[in-house]
This record gives structure tokens, sequence and C-alpha cells, in this order.
């Protein structure tokens, strides 16, 4: 840090020079964290992308959710964070789904999903990557979840595995030691167990209404009024949240509200209550590509055709018939507010009768903008924890 002498005749000989060395050591990056107060020059990173938290008073964003960076160049994240360039690349392994000791394989496979997602697989036009009978490399901060490929066959338990600085994960969102084991036949699923439903009494089930009754009045609404429904000549509303798209397992899902569900204090136990229903059309129907939005989130051709709709608060309305589309009523949804500590029934139903759903924005294009709630911790709420 220069010479310091003890007097001007013993310069030269009695010069010193002092020197600091400091040894670098690395420290890792962790990603944003909501018990985190974060100040000017912290670093977290989203994948291999690191970001550096700006100056006074704008550290103050970097504490909040909303202000979380994104790998998109624009955003509100710039105000509270600056790209810093990348940290190592880190990535785990999943483990190789095999058929399962009963014999009742159900085809399980990885497909991506979660909180960063690789839209599209080089090797193929479907969106998010699937895997099967190999063990694949995932990237940090990836979530894949388990699905089932043979009809008939779903997976058991929530079970999701994320790679998180170079460690797989596999206990945080997974409630099952063996994730090869999961699919399961429908009828055999713990919620088809613990949910089972009587459509054939007449025994009271809410309201002085049997589950008979009340179905009967949803098949008189939608199966018996489906050639009305598709030719516009009926009054229900007909909006496409999920797009043109013909949905794995749901079918081509009609709407039948716009901008939010009825509210649960203001349903009541009769046809009403179903808010979107699932359909399928006869095998030959074309389909084709996505002529509505341009989307691609379903393998081509995977798409509604001859759509004549009018853009209401965002989501397409279905205003004209659609022609050579003679479907079959397939699945009829029931839709509550949800609250992990409530336990109660919902028009009769008990909440093992409902399937955890997050809340998101949907785009008309068969794609969503999901939101799962961070608890307290750090960890997102993907299992419905009170």
């Amino acid at each position: 840090s220069g010479c310091s002498c003890t007097s001007i005749e013993s310069a030269g000989a009695g010069c010193t020079k002092q020197v600091e060395e400091k040894q670098c050591t690395d420290t890792a990056v962790e990603p944003w964290n909501i018990r985190t107060q974060y100040v000017a020059d912290d670093v977290i990173r989203l994948g291999t992308a690191r970001f550096k938290c700006r100056e006074w008073p704008f550290y103050l964003w970097c504490r909040q959710f909303d202000y979380l960076p994104t790998l998109a160049s624009d955003g509100i994240w710039n105000n509270a964070w600056i790209a810093n360039g990348s940290c190592g690349p880190t990535a785990c392994k999943l483990p190789k789904l095999r058929t399962n000791s009963n014999n009742n394989t159900g085809k399980p496979y990885w497909v991506q999903t979660g909180q960063v997602m690789t839209f599209f697989d080089e090797s193929s036009s479907t969106r998010r990557k699937r895997y099967t009978n190999e063990e694949p490399t995932i990237q940090d901060n990836d979530q894949y979840v388990v699905q089932c490929d043979e009809p008939g066959y779903i997976p058991d338990e929530m079970c999701v595995y994320t790679c998180t600085d170079g460690a797989l994960n596999a206990k945080t969102y997974c409630d099952v030691a063996n994730p090869e084991d999961l699919c399961v036949p429908i009828r055999e699923a713990t919620f088809s167990k613990q949910c089972s439903l009587d459509f054939d009494s007449d025994e009271p089930w809410h309201d002085g209404k049997s589950l008979k009754q009340w179905w009967g009045e949803v098949l008189q609404k939608y199966h018996s009024q489906r050639a009305e429904i598709f030719s516009r000549e009926s009054d229900i509303p007909f909006y496409l949240g999920h797009g043109a798209a013909l949905l794995a397992g749901y079918g081509f899902a009609a709407q039948h509200f716009v901008g939010g569900p009825t509210p649960d204090a203001e349903k009541d136990f009769n046809a009403d209550a179903i808010e979107i229903t699932g359909w399928v059309p006869r095998t030959d129907y074309a389909f084709g590509n996505d002529s509505l939005r341009g989307s691609t989130t379903v393998q081509a051709p995977g798409y509604i055709q001859n759509l004549v709709t009018v853009d209401v608060m965002g989501t397409p309305s279905v205003t004209g018939p659609i022609p050579d589309f003679h479907p079959e009523f397939k699945i009829a949804s029931l839709l509550r507010d949800y609250d992990p500590c409530d336990d109660s029934k919902y028009l009769g139903f008990p909440p093992e009768c409902f399937i955890y759903h997050p809340a998101g924005f949907h785009t008309g294009s068969g794609e969503m903008i999901m939101f799962r709630t961070p608890l307290s911790n750090g960890d997102i709420d993907l299992q419905g924890i009170c």
C-alpha cells in the first residue's frame, strides 16, 4: 500500500512495503427467496442467468415477488434487478421410469412443467419436453411431473421432481418413494376411492336433491342440447378459454363463463353449477392447425377448424356454428374456490372430490400463465398446504 520510512536519512535502506493478499472464494448464487431481505449488489440466479440487485432505493423492490426477474429482456423486474452474466451450468438426471411391480405400468413418462418452461423440444413440434424409458438430464430449476400414456391410467399422487443447484430434489414436491409406480387404473386411484359417487341413487345429496336428479339436469342442459350448442342456436355461453385445442384427457373445452367463475356463494345445486364442459367429436372429424390464435401448444394437427368468434374480455366467444363437428358430451367440471384449510363440503361434495388446479390467466390459445402461491419458507405451494 506504498512505502513508509522512519526518516529521510534511512530512506532506501529502511523503506518497507506492505502487501495485503485476499483469498477469493466461490459463493453459491441461490435462486430468489421470499424470506431474504435483499440489498444493493445482492445476486440471485434463474437457471444459469445471474441478476444483481440495484442500488437504494430500488433494492426495496428486490424483496417483492412481483419484481422477480425473468428471461425476457423487458418487464418491471428491470426496475429492481440488473442482468449480471451467468453462473456455471448445473444439471440433474431424472430416474428412469420402468415397469412397476404390479405389471400395471400405465406407461409412465416425465413431462416438463413448473416455473421454468422450455417451450419447444427441437426434435418435434410438441411443446414441453417429455421423456420415456430413459434417464434425461434436466437443467437447474426445471420441474418435471409424472404422467401416464396408457389409456385408462392416471398418476395416483402428486409428484414433481426439480433440479436445484445441481441436486435432484425428490422430496419437497413429491409424496411417493417410487415415481415409476404412480400410474394406476382410474378406478383404483385414491381419488376415485375417496370420492365414491352413486349417480343411480335416489337418496338426497344436497338441498333435498339426489345426485341422480342433479345429473339428469346436467345431461338435459348439455348432452340433450349438444346440437344446439354447437350450431349456436342455444343461449348457453360458449367461450374458448383453453383455445381451439383438443386437450389430452379432456377433449374440446367449452367455457360457459367469461372473466371468472360464478362465486361459490351464488351457486345452486343445479345444472348451472357446471361451468366448463369437455367434448369429443366423431372420429372422422378433420383437425388442423390453430387458425384462431396460431398456437402450437398441441402437436399439429390438433385444433378445431372454421371457428367464428368475437373477442370478449380477451377471450374468444363462439358466435357461429362449427361445421362438421358433431361431438359427444364427455366431461363436466364443477368449480369451487380453493382453500387448503377448508374441509367443508361444497354443494354436497367433499374436498376429496375436487382436483387441485392452480389459478392463472388463460390466454385463449390453449396456454396459461400459471400462478402458484409461494409459502413462507420460500417453497412453491404445489400440493395445497394449509
